[in-house]
């Protein structure tokens, strides 16, 4: 009795461990179409077989293309879709296979770029405005100077006529307040000037009030 149970024992261990070693599988293959579904062969019948109707197929793709394909591959791959896809009077839908581990350091390395450019950049703009904020409006050849250097530079043309104006609203407060306080001189002056002669007039009237009496 107990060899009968201790085999029945291990029958149903087996059996359960082997539902368990199919139910994995079972999983992993869905998991992972990408390695167990799809093939270069495959790919390469997709393409040559495809027509306008059957073009939205390659998205189904994009897993394996991302994870699988090397750069040469990726890039043939690419290249043939769009050129079928402009034959068709389609486009490849943007962003596709964007994520590619084939183009992961050239996209790492465009980040890079992009990121000292938008540096340099930023740099030059306030370059740039510190180099405005120097130079009188009416300094022609110094204002188109620093403009060049700040356009060879990079800087969005947008950005480089908000400084410009920016400065050229500076300046024009700049000269209303000087004009303004030159006005209230002119007129300060004026006024002691006026305060002077009034005073002057009234000592020599009352001089000649003093001579008469």
């Amino acid at each position: 009795v107990d060899q009968r149970s201790m085999t029945m024992g291990s029958s149903s261990t087996q059996l359960k461990m082997l539902v368990l070693a199919m139910v994995l599988s079972s999983a992993w293959a869905l998991s992972t179409p990408a390695t167990k579904s799809f093939t270069r062969v495959k790919l390469n019948k997709l393409m040559r077989s495809m027509d306008k109707e059957s073009f939205e197929q390659i998205y189904e793709w994009e897993p394996f293309l991302e994870t699988e394909a090397g750069s040469a591959v990726l890039a043939k791959t690419l290249k043939r879709l769009d050129h079928k896809a402009k034959s068709f009077g389609l486009e490849v839908r943007p962003g596709f296979c964007a994520n590619a581990k084939a183009t992961a350091k050239r996209r790492s390395q465009q980040a890079a770029y992009e990121e000292e450019k938008k540096d340099k950049i930023a740099a030059a703009l306030a370059e740039a405005k510190e180099t405005l904020a120097a130079v009188a409006m009416d300094d022609l050849d110094a204002l188109d100077a620093a403009i060049a250097a700040a356009t060879a530079a990079g800087v969005d043309e947008a950005e480089l006529e908000a400084a410009v104006n920016a400065k050229k609203a500076l300046d024009d407060e700049k000269k209303k307040a000087e004009e303004e306080a030159a006005k209230a001189a002119e007129e300060e002056a004026a006024k002691a000037k006026a305060e002077e002669e009034a005073k002057a007039k009234a000592e020599e009237e009352a001089k000649a009030k003093a001579e008469e009496e």
